[in-house]
C-alpha cells in the first residue's frame, strides 16, 4: 500500500513539474542569492560555464526536446510490492512502444532474492537501499 501512495504521490508532482515547463520561476527560493540570479552569457561561456536559461539546447523548439521520467521503488522486494509496481506499470509505454522499465532500491531485510533476480532478468535495475 506504502508503494501505491508513493507513486500516486510522483505522479502528482510529475503533473506539477510538467504543468509548470513555460520556464518560469515560481514559489520561494532558497536563499537571497538564488532570488537575484543573474549570469552575464559574454563571461559564462561553455565548457566552464553555463547560464540557466528556459530555452532548449541546441536551437530546439520545447516541442521537439524529448523528456525523461524516472520511476524508483524502495524496500524489500515482496510480491505483494512488485505486484503493485507491475500494476501501475501495467498500461504504461514508451513513446517507441517499448514497456516501462524502473529501479528499485532494495533493502536486505524481508526481501525474496528469488524475485530481486526475476525483476532483474524482466530489465530492471536493482540498486541497495542503504
Amino acid at each position: 500500500m506504502r508503494n501505491i501512495v508513493l507513486l500516486s504521490v510522483l505522479l502528482v508532482a510529475l503533473h506539477q513539474l510538467v504543468a509548470a515547463q513555460d520556464g518560469a520561476i515560481s514559489g520561494p527560493t532558497t536563499s537571497a542569492l538564488a532570488a537575484g540570479y543573474s549570469c552575464d552569457p559574454s563571461k559564462c561561456e561553455l565548457p566552464s560555464c553555463n547560464c540557466a536559461s528556459t530555452s532548449p539546447p541546441g536551437g530546439l523548439s520545447p516541442s521537439e526536446v524529448p523528456q525523461f521520467v524516472v520511476f524508483t521503488a524502495d524496500d524489500a522486494i515482496q510480491s505483494y510490492t512488485l505486484d503493485s509496481v507491475n500494476q501501475f506499470l501495467a498500461q504504461r509505454k514508451n513513446p517507441n512502444g517499448c514497456p516501462i522499465k524502473m529501479t528499485y532500491f532494495t533493502s536486505l531485510n524481508y526481501t525474496n532474492y528469488t524475485l530481486v533476480t526475476d525483476w532483474y532478468v524482466a530489465g530492471n535495475e536493482i540498486a541497495d537501499h542503504t
